[in-house]
This record gives C-alpha cells, structure tokens and sequence, in this order.
C-alpha cells in the first residue's frame, strides 16, 4: 500500500494501479533518495461452490443449485485459529482472496435441517471436499497455497438431513383397532416405505413387530406412505379407533398403505402403527327346495329366501350369530373365528328337511333333522381365511295325510249311521291331477291312510 505510516522514508511510492510512483520535482544538482518501492508476496485465491446435493451421490449434477448463507471459515490447520470467515452469495459461491502462502483447511457450517454428502466421489472440480463426524460442521484436509495461486474447487455438498419413520405391526386380536395390552408384535412382516407413490425402502419388522425407516429424505412439498402386505391368514384392522394416535392403526383397509403425511428433514416420526387382525374364515352357502326330494340340487330347484340360519358352537350350544338367506337362497357368515362349529337351520311353515348327504360335497344337504322343523350339521372346524362354502340345507314340502274310512252303509242313506260297520281289504288309490301318485290297502278296517 503506498504512502502509510507518516514517515516519507519508510513509506512506499509505489501506486498499485499505475505500478508507479507519485510524481515529483528534481531540482539540477540534486538527490531524493526516498523514492521507495514496497512490493508484498502476491496471496492466493480460495474458493468456491455450497450446494444442494439433491439427489445425494456426492457430484455436482445438472440443476443442482447453489446454497446462499452457509457460513465457511479459512483455519490455521495447526492452532485452529480462524483466519478469516466469510458466507457463501446467492449462487452459493464463496471466496477467500490475498491468502498468505501456507497451510489451512476450510471449515463449513451445515445450515439446520441439512447434512454433508458424500465426500470424494467425483472428480475434483465436481465433488465434495468436506468430512464431518457430526454431520453439522465438517472441514476439509489439510491442503496448501503458493502465492498467486487460484483454488477454486474447495467445495461443499450439502443434502437434506434423514429423517426416520416407524414403528409397529402388531397383532389386533379382538378387532379393535387399538394396541391393547398382551396384544403381540408380528414379526417378519414387509413394509414398505412409498415418498411421492413411489417405492423408496423397504424393510421387514423385527422379532417384536418393529420397524423403522432411516435416512429418509425429509421435506414437505414430499408425501410419505407405509404399506404392507398383510401375511397370510391376517387382514387389516379397523384404522384410527380409540383418540390416541399413538395406539390405534394407521393402515387403510382399502389401500393396503396409512393414510399419507409429511415428514421435515431431520425429523421423526414414529407414530406409523399399522394393526392387522386374524383373517375369519367364510361359511355358507344354500338353502333349496328340494322338489322331488331326492336330497341332491337338481337343475331348476330354486333357492328359498327368508329361511333363518344360526352358526352355534357345539360345545357350549351357543348362537354366534344369526342370518337368514337372500333372495336366492343364499347366506353367509363372514370373519369367522378358527374353531369349531355347526350350523342350525330352522324349516319354514309347511317344509321339512329333505335327506342328508345323498350327494356330492357341493350339491348335498348337511342338514340332519330329529324333529323336521329345526336341523343341524354336524360339528366342522373352520381355519383363518377357509372359504368353508359348501354347507347346504334341502328342504322339501312338509307330507299331507289323506284318509280315513270305507265302510258298509247298510241303509244306503250316505251317512255312518251307528252300527254301520268297515269294509276290510279294499284297495284305495291317490289320483294327483288325475294321475294315479299311490295306491294302498286299508292300514285297518275300513281305513285307509297315505302320505300325500
């Protein structure tokens, strides 16, 4: 720097725009001996780039922008001491200028909610030069400068701070969709982390129904699901029971994944709770009119609507529950616990139980009746998920009776007058539509008596 000091003979004339001195006088004959001329040792140059590592794999790629604001310092690598501080612009640059020849490293500040990428993978005017064991401040190795040189690719990638997602698959053994106390863990069970509907990681849970997601990529422009694929023999229980959303199942029924949410970088949430309930067995399925009564489901017999049907345990002759067939027939009993039971029909007026198991599995009855009106199976066990669908009733119309009494009407006048007696052993026929149905003798004197 020229003309420092106050004293003209320590002082340098050398002005650094012109390379010259100031301009003087000389009168003829004599001596100015102060014209001196201060030169310093030219400093280095040291920069240069802070960015957002969006996608992580530690390179300067294409539309990765620049971070304004991170601060960055030039330390003495051998007394620590901070040789000078400085942020980076707009663009994410920054610049030391005029740094003496020597030895330093260059220290960054993560801005919060970041972390530093990988360090080292590219080439050297496109990677990361920063290492941190804390992951909020890193620095660079030690590295050196000569006077006058330019070190421009001392950079910094920067990329969001993982975040972390959990937390429990558990077993809702009585369908609540509350985590109650002694209901288990599952484990083993694959979870699957979506961000933005598409696959991110995926884990399974652990030996107590935990799992967690590390590392993930925060941000609220993101959004984030947890699905699974139920094992077998389970489905998914009711979601967002009980007011607490710590204890109650996130896992939606119809989509297999929790309802979406967002996640900032850095944070943590390990409230994803998904519940999963055994999967109930499927009992069913007919009830028909049986029209020739030969127990077998024949073409063209039709269901029969309205008929009451009861699943019941068999040991303790408890009602677990109580339908009545559509208008085809039909009936069904669905989740159904594993276990043991049998179905009980009740006949309608006028009807009764056609004969049992004179068919195949699916076109039989399975239904046994002491009393014609009420019937049973006998006791079947059902496991989780069995589509138990074969579980028939027939039934046929309840039989008339026509009689009674042939008798000699001694008189002629068409009346049983007392002491007119029977006639034993005639032969008397049923017509049906003018057909003959059944033709039988008297089952005593003078009577006679049919299954119609």
């Amino acid at each position: 720097m020229a003309n420092q000091g106050g004293d003209p003979t320590k002082d340098s004339d050398l002005n650094p725009l012109t390379s010259q001195s100031t301009s003087f006088t000389l009168a003829p004959g004599t001596t100015n001996n102060d014209i001196d001329l201060g030169l310093k040792p030219l400093g280095a140059t040291i920069g240069d780039f802070v960015w957002s590592d969006t996608n992580g794999n530690g390179v300067q790629d294409s539309g990765e922008p620049g971070i304004a604001g991170v601060t960055v310092q030039l330390v003495d690598p051998v007394s620590g001491t901070v040789v000078s501080t400085t942020v980076t612009d707009s663009g994410g640059k920054y610049v030391f200028s005029n740094v003496p020849s020597g030895s330093y490293i260059i220290k960054v500040t993560a801005p919060a909610g970041t972390t530093f990428t990988t360090p080292l993978t590219g080439s050297t005017g496109t990677d990361s030069n920063i290492t941190s064991s804390t992951g909020s401040v890193g620095s660079t190795s030690p590295f050196s400068v000569t006077a006058g040189q330019q070190e421009l690719t001392v950079d910094a990638g920067l990329k969001p701070l993982g975040a972390i997602i959990g937390d429990f698959v558990w077993n809702d053994t009585n369908g609540n969709g509350v985590q109650d106390s002694g209901e288990p863990g599952i484990p083993n069970v694959v979870v699957t982390l979506y961000v933005n509907g598409v696959v991110s990681q995926t884990t399974t849970t652990d030996p107590t129904g935990h799992y967690s997601f590390t590392g993930v990529t925060g941000g609220t422009s993101n959004t984030y699901t947890v699905g699974i694929t139920p094992p077998v023999g389970f489905t998914a229980t009711l979601p967002n029971q009980g007011g607490d959303p710590t204890k109650d199942s996130d896992l939606n029924p119809s989509t297999g994944q929790s309802t979406s949410f967002t996640l900032a970088p850095g944070t943590t949430n390990n409230d994803i709770d998904l519940g999963l309930k055994p999967l109930g067995a499927t009992i069913g399925d007919f009830v028909w009119s049986d029209t020739n009564g030969n127990g077998v489901q024949d073409s063209g017999e039709p269901g029969i609507a309205g008929v009451t049907v009861q699943l019941v345990d068999p040991v303790s002759g408890t009602v677990v529950s109580t339908t009545v067939t559509d208008s085809g027939g039909k009936y069904v009993f669905s989740n159904v616990p594993s276990g043991s039971y049998i179905i009980k029909v009740t006949a309608p007026a006028g009807t009764t139980f056609t004969t049992p198991l004179t068919g195949s599995t699916g076109t039989d009855s399975n239904i046994t009746s002491s009393t014609g009106s009420v019937g049973s199976t006998s006791p079947f066990s059902v496991t989780a998920g069995q589509q138990e669908l074969t579980v028939d009733a027939g039934l046929k119309p309840l039989g008339a009776i026509i009689g009674d009494f042939v008798w000699n009407d001694t008189n002629g006048n068409g009346v049983q007058d007392s002491g007119e007696p029977g006639i034993p052993n005639v032969v008397v026929t049923l017509y049906v539509n003018g057909l003959c149905l059944k033709r039988r003798r008297p089952i005593r004197q003078g009577t006679t008596a049919s299954q119609a």
